[in-house]
């Protein structure tokens, strides 16, 4: 059976942050954000809604650059990011506004009868906002089984 989980955040950042600092909050905080070849899955630049994940070899810097262009563009910010050498994690999406949502969907942690175990994931990503001194206004966990 196929379940669809994430995560939606809302926040508002303070002076002197932007989605950058969000991005930049994950990899600090101890979310790896290639994997072992050092392939990056990322939505491209012009990406328009369609959602064609793309998988490819490439630096911090080039990432970086990349987020950079589609936040120039206003476009939602996309990028699969797993729990330090887990192989657990998902797909964070960062949207034009102040919300950002991470779709569980790699390697997903559950409790018994399938269920997310949505405390594993809160407990590394709840560090992330903090760090950065984000207020966090609203947060939501949606499970469709």
């Amino acid at each position: 059976m196929s379940v669809q989980a994430s995560l939606d955040f809302q926040v508002r950042y303070g002076e002197g942050q932007n989605k950058m600092s969000l991005f930049n909050g994950f990899i600090s905080n101890g979310w790896q954000w290639h994997d072992e070849d050092n392939e990056v899955c990322f939505l491209p630049v012009g990406d328009d809604g369609d959602y064609d994940w793309q998988s490819k070899e490439m630096s911090l810097p080039q990432l970086r650059e990349i987020i950079k262009q589609k936040m120039i563009n206003k476009e939602v910010i996309g990028v699969s990011l797993t729990w330090e050498d887990t192989d657990i994690g998902g797909s964070l999406l960062i949207w034009s506004d102040d919300k950002f949502s991470f779709m569980i969907n790699r390697n997903r942690k559950r409790l018994m009868d399938n269920i997310t175990d949505v405390n594993w994931y809160l407990m590394r990503l709840i560090p992330v906002i903090r760090s950065l001194d984000l207020y966090l206004s609203e947060y939501t966990m949606e499970e469709i089984s």
